[in-house]
């Protein structure tokens, strides 16, 4: 499967997560373990396949409201002073300016997370930014070697040490944004009042590195956004 069709398969779940108001849910028996402890496991239908119900989608949001794709996004500077970045995506984020062309969720609104993607951007201004999926010198692939992402929703630390070299493409002069799109699974329902959603970025050490100068870390969360009714 191409990398654009896993993406649209992604949007087409995220989408129906919110928008169709039943859900599928399985339906399982409880049996126990070899420890004697309870274990929920499916319950075959007469076909051979695990059963399932229909169930009320209690994050149900009207079809009109609904956009897919859509994106979240916090930048920050790269420039050698510290190895370590956090990208907060909670309602304390950093807002959105001439610097950093950063992109909220509403307090109000909801969304399925179904994919995230870094970009490296060039440029003093968010306005004349231009994005790269890949280092201009040596130093910025610092960003990619040896380094590593984790996100914390909440009090948990829920995905970690993904390879932050699956953010890396480069081929020629194409630029080609998609390929460095990570699908993640499960789907991921976020609302704007989470009170953590962090990404953190570790990097090896940066010391003695001269990185291309206004260099921007971009960081972007795909989403389908549901739109609480009465928002713009």
């Amino acid at each position: 499967m191409s990398k654009s069709l896993a993406i649209q398969n992604a949007q087409r779940n995220a989408y129906n997560r919110l928008a169709l108001p039943y859900a599928m849910k399985p339906v399982t028996q409880t049996k126990q373990d070899r420890f004697g402890k309870p274990v929920a496991i499916p319950l075959m239908g007469p076909n051979g396949k695990p059963a399932e119900e229909f169930v009320v989608n209690d994050w149900h949001v009207d079809p009109a409201s609904v956009t897919c794709p859509s994106v979240l996004v916090q930048e920050q500077p790269l420039d050698g002073t510290k190895n370590t970045l956090q990208f907060d995506f909670s309602q304390t984020a950093p807002q959105p300016s001439p610097v950093l062309g950063n992109v909220l969720l509403g307090i109000n609104d909801v969304a399925v997370f179904y994919g995230v993607q870094v970009l490296l951007g060039v440029g003093a201004l968010s306005v004349s930014r231009q994005y790269f999926t890949h280092g201009l010198l040596a130093a910025d692939n610092a960003l990619y070697q040896g380094a590593n992402m984790s996100m914390q929703f909440e009090q948990s630390q829920a995905i970690k040490n993904i390879d932050m070299n699956d953010f890396r493409y480069e081929e020629g002069t194409d630029y080609k944004p998609e390929e460095v799109v990570k699908l993640m699974q499960p789907l991921r329902l976020i609302t704007g009042r989470l009170g953590t959603l962090l990404i953190s970025i570790n990097m090896q050490s940066l010391t003695g590195l001269v990185f291309t100068p206004n260099l921007f870390v971009s960081v972007r969360i795909h989403i389908a956004l549901g739109q609480a009714k009465g928002t713009a």
